[in-house]
């Protein structure tokens, strides 16, 4: 009988020695918590060659195989987790374009560092790797590529995560991406030697973009949560950047699709989100508390550019609704709002605090600006109130300098 088969069935045919030797193998293994594979994924003009090694003791773990009655790991049984190992691979590793299509992708080539025949000692094993090649078809160079891997069957009898350095066919090296078998996503820019890295600034106006105030188009734009807070001569007005999967640790976003979010069904979800938003950052003068006016929600796709969203007469929430036609990624896409405080108090001193804080976002950069001048931030669980003063008189005579 084959030892790669479900566990419940094998339970029946191995004896207790054995079962030992199998739990001593995996407390060894929890030396380190969760089974690390690395790899790399090289995009070519046309294609994206994606490359993992795996270590022969981890198939141990991932499809408990069992040493025989001799103490030996039999090649035959390892070959065939290491088959197994390639389906799962292709079925799991999934690989999307900018707009959040899935790449369709040849099924792995698996190769072993050195041949190996007949039967294996077990402390061989951490010195034998599986490789597996995949090669995934693009029509161009891609800008943004988002990587996920969807464990696909029986679960990991440990953890697993899966290292990815991500490059351009031009370059030495990349950005790396971290997977883990819990199926989170990363989304990275591809860099290329002949190309520069955009930064997708959101509402930030072009001309008046400060270093303190890129985050919202930053490389981490995919993942972390950024807030632009400008003071004006009668009001403050924030702009808040939330990824989608983040959003759903709050509220979750039903959807036919799992991938994309449709216009009605982001249209749908309006209702919880402004009551989200709208507590997400307080504003106090003189201890009284400043009503947070929503100006607009909307969804970004990954592709959004500063003019998609930086009209200064938007429709209010109630007239305009989610922005766009399109389904938006719900592993690229963004929610973005903008919000107003109107502030009317003589003194100088106004007290911010950020309440928008889980298990998944303990703390959140914003950016503070006042005309031309910008300061950075970082909202915790621990420093979640910052005081800002403000001159609100030089503000309201146009003396931001």
């Amino acid at each position: 009988m084959s030892p790669v088969r479900s566990n419940r069935h094998r339970a029946r045919y191995v004896s207790w020695p054995l079962v030992f030797f199998f739990l001593l193998s995996c407390f060894r293994a929890s030396a380190h918590t969760v089974l690390l594979s690395r790899g790399e994924a090289v995009v070519h003009d046309g294609r994206i060659a994606v490359e993992i090694e795996v270590w022969a003791e981890d198939f141990l773990h991932y499809y408990a195989i069992l040493p025989d009655a001799s103490g030996h790991i039999s090649w035959a049984w390892l070959g065939e987790a290491a088959e197994r190992h390639a389906q799962t691979i292709e079925e799991s590793l999934i690989l999307r374009d900018e707009d959040g299509q899935r790449l369709i992708g040849e099924p792995a080539q698996l190769r072993w560092d050195a041949p190996v025949d007949g039967a294996i000692q077990p402390e061989e094993l951490h010195r034998l790797r599986a490789r597996y090649d995949l090669v995934f078809q693009i029509t161009l160079r891609p800008r943004l590529l988002t990587f996920q891997f969807r464990w696909i069957g029986d679960q990991a009898v440990i953890p697993s995560q899966l290292v990815l350095d991500v490059r351009g066919s031009d370059q030495p090296s990349g950005d790396l991406v971290r997977l883990t078998s819990r199926g989170n996503a990363e989304t990275i820019e591809v860099h290329w030697h002949d190309r520069k890295a955009t930064v997708d600034a959101g509402w930030i106006d072009a001309t008046r973009i400060h270093a303190c105030a890129q985050g919202a188009g930053g490389p981490a734009r995919w993942k972390e949560i950024f807030a632009e807070i400008e003071a004006r001569a009668q009001e403050l007005e924030a702009r808040v950047f939330i990824p989608l999967p983040l959003l759903e640790t709050w509220i979750p976003l039903p959807r036919r699709d799992e991938d994309f979010l449709s216009l009605g069904e982001q249209q749908a979800a309006l209702a919880a989100i402004a009551a989200l938003i709208q507590a997400a950052l307080s504003v106090e003068t003189d201890g009284n508390p400043i009503p947070a006016e929503i100006l607009e929600i909307a969804f970004l796709p990954a592709n959004a550019r500063r003019s998609s969203l930086s009209a200064p007469d938007l429709s209010p929430l109630a007239k305009g609704g989610a922005r766009g036609g399109t389904p938006i990624s719900i592993w690229t896409g963004r929610l973005a709002a903008r919000l107003r405080f109107r502030v009317e108090s003589t003194h100088d001193q106004v007290t911010l605090r950020w309440n928008l804080f889980n298990n998944a976002v303990l703390s959140v950069t914003a950016a503070l600006r006042v005309g031309t001048r910008c300061t950075e931030r970082v909202f915790s669980t621990y420093e979640s109130i910052y005081t800002w003063t403000l001159d609100l008189q030089r503000l309201r005579t146009g003396d931001t300098e």
